[in-house]
């Protein structure tokens, strides 16, 4: 298993080369998105990356706030607003902690894994030395999701997101040609009749199995007092705030800040 820094390099070296309009990826609900750079920085320890995503398909009219006086939209409808998202990675023992910025009309987290593996798979095409290998995610969680699962009498139902990749697994076995599954597939785990699976969801926390880039996991379990209690990763994903001034022409936040913030975030870890 390569690095991933050790692929991650010429891969964005390999996209921003590229013209533009053919480091686009189509997303759902009429958004597209793109790499704009990506830098790596102290002597190749943090990867700073930029990436931009607008969404298409509609141009209502404008409404002023002050006079609301309305205008048609100039834009066309293959044109939509630019949204900038900023993303920073640190490289540790192989793998990569990222610092994502999130938030309403920005770049997901989901479609980045999934656009790395689409040019991978571009990038594969031109270079035989590597064959196999997809990137993947997992979330890090907040403390007191553990909390509440150990709160938790029982555990009787688990849903399970992991990438389709592991159809075509040794462990699964089946077809490799799973082009037409979506990159997401659910595993969904229940327990015997009155029997716990709370355990199984430990395993998968620590990572002490053979399936990699778990990027959410719901829980339905029963807490001492006989209630039933429901609990999802995602809900209990790490969030941090940080400050950054903005443009006073467009609204958008200023690169440079955004990337010494998340900079300053990964010290952290």
């Amino acid at each position: 298993v390569l690095p991933i820094k050790d692929i991650l390099q010429p891969l964005t070296n390999y996209i921003v080369a590229l013209e533009r309009v053919d480091r686009k990826l189509d997303m759902l609900d009429e958004k597209f998105g793109y790499v704009e750079n990506s830098t790596f920085i102290e002597e190749g320890r943090l990867c700073q990356m930029l990436l931009k995503s607008a969404k298409h398909s509609y141009r209502a009219p404008l409404v002023d706030k002050n006079t609301m006086g309305e205008r048609p939209n100039p834009k066309t409808m293959n044109e939509g607003e630019l949204s900038k998202t900023h993303l920073m990675m640190k490289f540790v023992d192989g793998d990569a902690i990222v610092a994502f910025e999130t938030g309403r009309n920005l770049f997901p987290i989901k479609m980045f894994v999934n656009y790395l593996n689409v040019f991978l798979n571009k990038y594969k095409s031109h270079n035989d030395h590597i064959s196999e290998g997809h990137f993947e995610y997992q979330k890090i969680l907040r403390d007191d999701f553990r909390e509440i699962l150990d709160n938790m009498q029982r555990v009787k139902i688990a849903t399970v997101y992991m990438p389709k990749q592991y159809l075509g697994s040794d462990a699964l076995n089946f077809s490799e040609q799973i082009e037409d599954v979506r990159e997401e597939i659910e595993l969904t785990l229940k327990s015997k009749r009155c029997k716990n699976i709370k355990v199984m969801i430990y395993d998968l926390l620590r990572g002490n199995n053979q399936i990699h880039g778990i990027s959410r996991i719901k829980v339905e379990g029963e807490l001492p007092n006989g209630n039933a209690n429901f609990i999802d990763t995602d809900s209990f994903m790490r969030k941090e705030t940080i400050e950054v001034s903005q443009d006073t022409d467009t609204g958008e936040y200023h690169t440079e800040e955004s990337f010494t913030q998340l900079k300053l975030l990964l010290n952290s870890f």
